[in-house]
């Protein structure tokens, strides 16, 4: 092996561990508090766990975490709240290792008077707890497990993953629900497409199994 070659790969391994180790070293926690009434949430990220979970006081708060490259930016406009992920990096900085899995997660704690709730991230979990919306959810996970624990909406529920599965509870009877779904032959499935409810259940799923239940 030539001392060219040497001195090559060596400076290839240097530049690879030098993201690897400042991947943690800004990252500061942070929090948002809505300043408007909010009736819509979207938040669209990647490479993060979302947590939603019941609002204490009926406003919506948001606790995460971010760094001088890699942070977010959260806006309200006539009711509608988003929140996107940001970069600014070298193409050198995607080298390497994620932040720690500790700074990797957003909590969204939600009001009951909320309408629609949308959420898209990959590579993580998008997991609910106890959350009711009068309209829409829309879940969609790209290489990320989707739960849900007692999920109520009033009109419709939509997930879309890949390459993991969904698994969850939804306030109401089966009944009340037009269930379609689309999946591989391969993946599992405890519920079956219906045409009997007024509310609509909406699954797709690549390469994942189906795991929901019906409580009251």
């Amino acid at each position: 092996m030539g001392k060219k070659y040497l001195l090559t790969l060596c400076a290839l391994l240097a530049l690879i561990a030098l993201p690897s180790c400042a991947a943690n070293n800004d990252f500061t926690a942070d929090s948002y508090s809505a300043i408007e009434e909010v009736t819509s949430i979207t938040i669209d990220v990647e490479d993060r766990i979302v947590n939603v979970r019941e609002s204490e006081d009926g406003s919506v708060h948001i606790d995460y975490f971010e760094s001088s490259k890699e942070f977010y930016e959260i806006s309200e406009n006539n009711g509608t709240l988003s929140m996107q992920i940001k970069y600014n990096k070298k193409w050198t900085d995607f080298i390497g290792t994620k932040p720690s899995s500790e700074f990797r997660v957003i909590t969204v704690y939600v009001p009951s008077t909320l309408s629609d709730l949308s959420i898209t991230t990959k590579n993580e979990a998008i997991d609910l707890a106890s959350i009711k919306v009068s309209n829409t959810v829309s879940l969609n996970n790209n290489n990320g497990t989707i739960r849900f624990t007692n999920l109520d909406a009033g009109e419709a529920i939509k997930l879309n993953v890949k390459n993991d599965n969904i698994n969850g509870s939804i306030v109401g009877s089966v009944e009340n629900f037009k269930i379609t779904i689309e999946k591989k032959d391969k993946d599992s499935s405890n519920i079956y497409p219906s045409n009997s409810g007024t509310k609509t259940l909406d699954i797709k799923a690549n390469n994942g199994d189906i795991n929901i239940s019906f409580v009251n």
